[in-house]
Order: structure tokens, then sequence, then C-alpha cells
């Protein structure tokens, strides 16, 4: 059960009606009776795995509250568990649902309680640290303070907060349907057998998925943010808007976020970050991006991607201090700006493809079999009518304009609510009609399209 698919847009409706019909008291109850069911629903492995973390964490952190001399120790054993949990889902011995997120938040929890917090000693609330529902699937990875700090506070009915939820949800819910899942069929279908197209269409289908994975992941991010909303939580932003970045560290910054967040204060800083010299700051950025890759999947191919982009920070930071010392004028901003969306998507090419020779063979397919002449007809032959590739451009340009007009300032949800309620009514009822389009369009209200970084 995904945010996506039926059985959940049931259980939502009735797990809120139960949440806010039930007293303050009895809220965290029915929370965690939640959590379990949606747990469950992913299947018992899932929830094995969820009750064991939670069992874990829980012991640790009362022989620590009783014993702190054991703190050190403890602290290690339990990351070498979490580790090698880590790493097994990475080698899919098993591979229940959200574990590689809420191991990271696990991790993290018993790192700062090594470093001096408390530690947290009411199993609901490490169980809650572990399988809060609307993170479980694919993050962010919410820190152990923001979550439980909100816990501790009886939830009220707030019909505002609860339209802006709706609102959220609607934009998460857009972007998902309407744009992700459409792109998706024809990058499926060129990334299984893109010998038989052009490298032009090759090369197009790089940025294709580019915008797929962006909508997809930012989708189920704003899906996440509109659900806890409705129950009263805030949690992190994962995405602001990255392809307008003018870095690759920039990029870093705006992209996941939480993972960002996490791997700079547990990896890079921990390793030494930028206070024991260049070439120790360099590896320190190597190995974390290694283990970056390396968290998204087994593949030698998102080792590559990680490894990508490490030598793209190092490249911009020695690029930086060139400038500096020739005294360089700076670069336009809107050709930095492409410079990194062109590092970015020609790295995703290695996180798509099955493996690494398939992505090397893919690169070298684009430069080989260059055509541009055939590809109107060659995108035609991928399976889309005229008006449905016209209805997808034309949803991507509305998207990255809104992104735009956010980014200069020009826009934001807080002006969208100043706006008349029939405008607001009308565009609200205007994406819903289109999502509900593009579900009998493209799975005929059957088929299933998971969250990307639900795999992960």
């Amino acid at each position: 059960m995904l945010f996506n698919q039926g059985q959940f847009l049931v259980f939502m409706p009735l797990f809120l009606i139960l949440y806010y019909l039930f007293p303050q008291k009895a809220q965290k109850t029915v929370l965690i009776l939640g959590c379990i069911y949606f747990a469950f629903c992913q299947g018992l492995i899932a929830l094995c795995a969820i009750f064991l973390t939670t069992i874990l964490t829980f012991f640790f952190s009362r022989i620590v509250n009783k014993n702190r001399n054991l703190l050190k120790q403890l602290s290690y054993g339990m990351i070498i568990i979490l580790v090698c949990m880590l790493v097994l889902c990475r080698l899919r011995f098993f591979t229940p649902l959200g574990m590689s997120f809420y191991l990271l938040r696990i991790i993290a929890y018993v790192i700062d309680v090594k470093k001096g917090q408390d530690p947290e000693l009411r199993l609901d609330n490490i169980f809650l640290i572990v399988a809060f529902f609307p993170i479980l699937p694919a993050g962010p990875i919410e820190r152990r303070e923001n979550l439980i700090r909100q816990m501790a506070f009886p939830k009220y009915w707030n019909p505002q907060r609860a339209y802006y939820g709706g609102i959220i949800l609607l934009i998460g819910y857009s972007m998902k349907y309407i744009i992700a899942d459409r792109l998706a069929v024809i990058v499926d279908k060129v990334f299984m057998d893109y010998l038989t197209y052009s490298g032009s269409i090759c090369l197009l289908i790089a940025f294709v998925y580019s915008v797929q994975i962006y909508c997809d992941f930012a989708g189920y991010s704003y899906i996440a943010i509109g659900l806890c909303e409705l129950m009263g939580v805030s949690i992190t932003e994962n995405f602001t808007r990255p392809y307008f970045s003018l870095t690759i560290k920039e990029f870093w910054r705006r992209w996941h976020i939480s993972l960002s967040q996490w791997l700079r204060d547990y990896i890079y800083i921990p390793l030494g970050g930028n206070k024991k010299g260049v070439i120790r700051q360099y590896i320190s950025i190597l190995v974390t991006f290694m283990i970056s890759g390396f968290w998204h999947g087994s593949g030698s191919h998102f080792i590559v991607w990680g490894l990508l982009h490490g030598f793209y920070q190092i490249i911009e930071n020695c690029f930086q201090k060139a400038k500096m010392y020739f005294g360089l004028t700076n670069t336009p901003k809107f050709l930095k700006s492409i410079v990194v969306f062109l590092c970015v998507v020609f790295a995703w090419i290695f996180f798509r493809a099955p493996t690494t020779g398939d992505a090397y063979n893919f690169v070298m397919h684009i430069c080989n079999e260059f055509r541009i002449g055939d590809l109107g007809s060659q995108i035609l032959n991928l399976g889309w009518g005229r008006m449905q590739i016209v209805g997808l451009l034309i949803s991507i340009v509305i998207l990255f304009v809104i992104e735009w007009l956010i980014e200069r300032g020009s826009l934001s949800l807080t002006k969208f609510f100043l706006y008349p309620l029939w405008i607001r009514t009308m565009i609200c009822y205007g994406l819903m009609i289109e999502i509900v389009i593009c579900l009998v369009q493209c799975y005929g209200m059957q088929q299933k399209a998971n969250f990307i970084y639900a795999g992960f």
C-alpha cells in the first residue's frame, strides 16, 4: 500500500476520522495502530523489520540510561548492527519498504545519544521514529527531536491547516500522475531497448528521465508533507527547486535535503570535512558521495553516479580557486545553471541504467548514432499520439514556469491563498480532472506505478 494506490486513498480518510474523533489521550494509540496496519500492508517482513529495529533501539536506550559507562561500546555495537542491516538491505537479501530511510534515522539517533543527547525511553515514541507512516516509504529522514516534540501535544482538527495540506497533496499527486508516470512509459521503453533507437532519442530520454525522477520524488515528498499537515505535524521540505542551482554543491542543498544533511552531519564532517586540508577534504567528498551511491543501491552504476557528483564538486572547488587566483570574471548565472543541469543529467544516465556497462553503452550510443533529422517521427514511434505529447509538454512547461516564478519570489503558496476563492477552486478542480484523465490514459485505473525512491 503506497500513497498512489486505491487502498491508501480509502485508509487515509478513515484513519483521519478516527484520529480526530478519539479523545486526545488516545490519539497516539490510534496513530500507532495506523502505522502498524500501514506497515503490515507492505508485508509481514516489513512489519517484523520495523518491530526488530524498534526493540533494538528501545533496549539500547534503556541500558544506556541505566549505565552511562557502557555508552561508547553500546553505541558502536548498535551502529554496526544497523549498518549491517542496511548493507543486507542494499544487497537485496531483504528489502522491506522504507528500511533504508528509517535505519538512517535510528543511526542518527544513536550517534546523537553518544554525543550527549538524552536517550528516548518511551517505546511508543521510538516506534514512531521508526514507523511514522507518512514518511515510512521514502522519507524524509526526519530528526528524532522534531517528530517526538510534535507528538507530545494533542492534535485538533484545524480547517485552515487541513486546506493547506490538501493543496500540498494535490500538487504532489499532480506531479506524480500528470508528469512523472506518463514520462515513465517512454523512459522505461527506451532504457529497456535503447539500441533500437537513435542517439538523438536516447539523449532526449536522458533529459526526460531527469524530469521524471524530479516529479516522482518531489511529488512523493509533497504528498508526505500534505499528509503530515492533515495530521497536525510539520516535516522537512525535501526539495527547493534543485534544477535552478548554480553549483553542484547548491544542487545537493536543494535535492533530497534530508539525506544531504544526514550525509553532511554523520559522514562528511566526521571524516574531517573542510577542516583538515584540501586533500583530506576531497577524499571526504568522494567517500561521502560513494556512500550516498551505495545507499541508493548495491549496483556499481549507483557508485559511479555518486562518485560523479563527488568529482563534480572537486572540479567545482578547483575552478572556483582558479577564478579567484587569476581574477576571472563571474560566469552569468543562467550559464552556470545550464552547466550544472547538464552535469546532473549526465549522471542520471548511470543512476537509471540497469548496469554500469549499460550506462556506458547508452552514452556511446548517443555519440555514435546521433541523428536529429527524423527525431519527430521517432518520438511518435515511442507510443504517444500528438495530442498526448502536446499535453505532456504543456504540463512540463507550466511546472517549470511556476518553479521559476517561485524561484524569483513572484509566486508562493502563501500568495495562492490570497487569490479569490473561485480562482483557487477552478485551479484545484482542473488539476483533479487532469489527474483522473492521466490515470485512465496510462493505467486504465488498474496498473500500479510505484514511487522511484520507495524502491531504495
